[in-house]
Order: structure tokens, then sequence, then C-alpha cells
């Protein structure tokens, strides 16, 4: 039912509900992955820098609500 993608992103076989404790399996497996040597070149996780994207993204959210605006996103 599932194809190797989904195999090797569930925890549980097709046909049951995977919920919020298999998201942080999937990535601390990934992280081992990487950290092991035996994942992809490029992250397949979210990274720091992706961390800090999404901040600055909340920052102008929260000065578009403060002002009343529309606020940019400083990079």
């Amino acid at each position: 039912m599932l194809n190797a993608e989904g195999r090797a992103a569930a925890a549980l076989p097709a046909g049951h509900n995977e919920g919020f404790a298999d998201t942080f399996k999937a990535l601390y497996r990934a992280v081992y992955r990487a950290v092991s040597g035996d994942g992809p070149s490029q992250p397949d996780y979210p990274t720091f820098a992706d961390g800090h994207e999404s901040m600055l993204d909340c920052e102008a959210v929260a000065r578009s609500a403060r002002q009343g605006s529309w606020a940019l996103v400083e990079r």
C-alpha cells in the first residue's frame, strides 16, 4: 500500500494512523542518519536556517499587528 518513500517514513504499517509523536521519531531518524553519514548530502529535515527564516516571518507578523499595517520581512 505504501511506496518505498512512504515505507521509509512510516513507523507503523499501512492503514494505521500516525500522530504527533511520530513526527519526532521521523525527525530524529533523519538527524541520526545525517550524523552517521548515511543520509542525503543535503538535510531532509528543517535546519537552523529554516527556523531563523520562520522567526523572521513571525516577527513581521507581530510588527504588522502592532502597527495595524503591512510589514516587510526584514532579512
